[in-house]
């Protein structure tokens, strides 16, 4: 899902700095399933299946004012869509930039840099990567199976139930399910400083790696 940021600096300009004066901006974006988010951007997806599949999307951004042009929002070929803030042109941003959303279904999220990513609702399988020292937050799933990859200072939680969980955690990194009961659970640890937490309606998770990184706990 990890795509460089690079391909979307296509501008040329002065460094900008951003003015501190909070602004919105609505956009609309053609239909997709996954998301990357990127530098210090805080984004909210509220799952409604419900929602037409092929609609446009729209996204409510809000940020800088004298910056909002230079905050992307776009949608790739393969219904990825990415949001970063232009490196090429923005030096210093004061407010954080963020963006709120609803769509009909998300498959995958990937968050890197100090990303926040709230996401509601999601349904059946959802792929989450977190790198660096973003975080991950998705609640309200249901029927859910989940494939969790969390590295470097990451952090991830989940909340709701399925048939299956699994995480994949290494570094520092954190990833806590305690609020999402996973019929069955597979954790692999890899790092002296990880932690995973999990909850299982079945039998204890299967673990690969340090076991006493693990713990079994349902909320």
């Amino acid at each position: 899902m990890r795509r460089t940021i690079a391909t979307l600096a296509l501008l040329a300009g002065c460094e900008l700095k951003g003015d501190g004066r909070p602004a919105e901006t609505v956009r609309t974006v053609p239909p997709f399933s996954q998301i990357e988010v990127f530098d210090d951007f805080e984004v909210t997806v509220t799952v409604r299946p419900e929602l037409d599949p092929e609609a446009d999307v729209t996204l409510r951004v809000t940020g800088d004012a004298n910056a909002l042009g230079r905050l992307f929002t776009e949608v790739h070929g393969d219904g990825l869509l990415s949001i970063a803030v232009n490196p090429n042109l923005l030096q210093e941003l004061k407010a954080i930039p963020t963006v709120t959303l609803e769509v009909p279904a998300l498959v995958g999220v990937f968050a890197t840099d100090r990303a926040v990513v709230r996401v509601s609702g999601a349904r059946e399988a959802l792929a989450i990567e977190a790198e660096l020292s973003s975080v991950v937050e998705a609640t309200e799933l249901t029927e859910i199976a989940a494939n969790v990859v969390a590295r470097d200072a990451s952090y991830v939680a989940l909340a709701g139930a399925g048939p299956e969980l699994a995480i994949a955690a290494a570094d520092m990194a954190s990833v806590n399910a305690s609020r999402l009961t996973a019929e069955r659970a597979v954790v692999t640890v890899e790092g002296g400083s990880t932690n995973v937490t999990v909850c299982t309606s079945g039998a204890p998770p299967e673990i690969v790696g340090e076991a006493e990184r693990v713990a079994l706990e349902c909320k």
